[in-house]
């Protein structure tokens, strides 16, 4: 036996035995591995002990205990190994191994296997389900196996009560240098008191630009075929929407949505809302589509010989804000200060309880779009099978890569202004509706924060493909995606009167049949 062989079957060894110990986590509990007494014993996992010593170790961790250790093995790995386009399988060994709470496993085994079989796949037989179990955790140790050994975290190191965090620059944005990742496309609150007039304002300031998206969405009203990266269309309303550093409550998401990870909900953030617009007057401007179930709330609007558009008419926002999807995708700034004046280190902001959906044929409305300067911006691909953040191509960081591998989100306790990135929620094939997760660590514990709706609730949004791709958007499709897109067309369709614009921005209706894939512009 040659010596690579050799290696490499010792590798496959050390998978296995991992795989075996995190069963034998998910059937005692991290928390009662060494409980006592008859007929139990301590559990013994000597190669997740030795991933995780190295671990915490590599992150200068003084951690008390094998069990503070391995939590902090998984709690990373986990992350990591969703970042590495895994999203689905490190949320099910996420959901056997914790509860939904801080301590993991704290029901019974068989409670979170049944919980997570109905979240998995509600039609899936008890065998069909062992088997997607026992291949997520091989492929979760498989991933440890790598990940540790490779000579660093893949993602920036968060602070930790167990060690000195970094002093951050001035504005509280620490950068963390790129990593190399393991394998190819990587692993990887202000004062309570804040005023609302200062929320506004912090949007504001983040949202004058982004003319790249208003750019393409007159492309889109235009059907010309221009067109950069076509990074969705950048929808902006006057409104903003927070979540004062109030714990949400979170809908047990129903069968066939992808669950968000199993974090305890925090207060530690406020978090706020508002989409790209003038900071003095923001415009409402809206690119969206109706299911054909909506019609009729829309009868009265389509009877209209005209619909103004900018700003838009109060009844079609309204309409938009609560049954509408935003076509191509669209894009928020998401605001973030301290609740409670500590420094929250932001690790992760993702869509999650992501249901696909038929794509809204019933009605579209194409108004323009405004923007202004630059935030920082991350993007996510909704047709993707695990949609992280990534740098888009005008960014901080190299196109395509994961945005937390390379670049870090501080939030500092004294900073009134906090922190704020544009997150572009993009897809060229589909329907979706979604939420948006924003997870970070305060003294070293895992919270997450749902980005919230008009009413303080957890948010939901709507996106929808455009039935004619935006250019930058197009090459996305596939053959068979693209001849399915072309059959589709509206069954109305409104869009600027451009022969009268001297007269104001409004909204007539124009031919649904030249609106579409294989038409002039299209």
């Amino acid at each position: 036996m040659s010596g690579d062989e050799g290696a490499a079957g010792r590798r496959r060894a050390k998978i296995k035995s991992v795989s075996t110990e995190l069963k034998r986590v998910r059937l005692r509990g991290i928390d009662d591995l060494d409980k006592k007494g008859r007929p139990q014993k301590p559990v013994e996992v000597p190669f997740l002990e030795e991933l995780a010593q190295a671990h915490c170790g590599r992150l200068g961790l003084r951690l008390h205990g094998r069990i503070a250790q391995l939590r902090r093995l998984l709690e990373d790995g986990l992350h990591a190994y969703a970042d590495a386009g895994n999203e689905r399988q490190s949320d099910l060994v996420e959901s056997l191994l914790f509860d939904g709470d801080r301590y993991m496993n704290a029901r019974h085994a068989a409670s979170l296997v049944a919980k997570a079989q109905r979240k998995m796949d509600a039609e899936a037989s008890a065998q069909r389900f062992e088997t997607r179990r026992d291949l997520a955790f091989d492929g979760f140790a498989d991933f440890l196996v790598a990940w540790p050994d490779e000579g660093g975290d893949p993602r920036p190191t968060p602070p930790s009560s167990c060690e000195e965090p970094e002093a951050a620059p001035a504005g509280g944005r620490v950068e963390a240098p790129a990593v190399v990742p393991p394998e190819p496309g990587g692993p990887g609150d202000t004062a309570s008191g804040l005023r609302p007039a200062r929320r506004r304002a912090l949007l504001a300031g983040a949202s004058v630009s982004l003319a790249v998206a208003a750019l393409l969405s007159w492309q889109v009203m235009a059907r010309g075929d221009g067109g950069e990266d076509g990074h969705g269309t950048n929808p902006a309303a006057r409104s903003s929407h927070t979540s004062a550093g109030r714990a949400q409550k979170e809908p047990e998401p129903p069968a066939g949505k992808s669950s968000s990870t199993q974090l305890p909900t925090g207060d530690d953030l406020e978090v706020t809302y508002g989409f790209p617009g003038f900071p003095s007057d923001f415009f409402d401007t809206y690119t969206a589509a109706f299911q054909e179930k909506d019609l009729g709330a829309l009868k009265e609007l389509l009877a209209r010989p005209r619909i103004a558009a900018a700003p838009a008419d109060p009844a079609l926002t309204k309409l938009i804000e609560a049954r509408g999807y935003f076509l191509s995708g669209m894009k928020f700034n998401i605001s973030l200060t301290s609740a409670k004046g500590n420094t929250v280190d932001v690790v992760r902001i993702r869509p999650v309880n992501i249901e696909r959906d038929e794509i809204p044929v019933g009605a579209a409305f194409l108004l323009p779009s405004q923007g202004g300067d630059d935030v920082r911006q991350m993007s996510f691909d909704m047709d993707s099978e695990s949609p992280i953040a990534r740098h888009p191509a005008i960014g901080e960081g190299p196109e395509g890569a994961p945005f937390f591998q390379s670049s870090r989100i501080v939030v500092e306790g004294g900073d009134e202004a906090g922190e704020a990135v544009a997150a572009d929620f993009s897809t060229v094939a589909s329907a979706y509706t979604f939420q948006v997760a924003v997870e970070y660590r305060v003294d070293g514990e895992s919270y997450r924060q749902l980005v919230p709706g008009l009413d303080g609730e957890p948010g939901t949004f709507r996106i929808a493909a455009n039935l004619c791709p935006l250019p930058g958007l197009k090459p996305r499709l596939g053959e068979d995606e693209l001849a399915a897109l072309g059959r589709l067309r509206y069954k109305n369709l409104r869009a600027v009167d451009r022969d009268n614009i001297d007269q104001g921005y409004s909204l007539i209706a124009q031919d649904p049949g030249g609106h579409g894939v294989g038409e002039e512009g299209c």
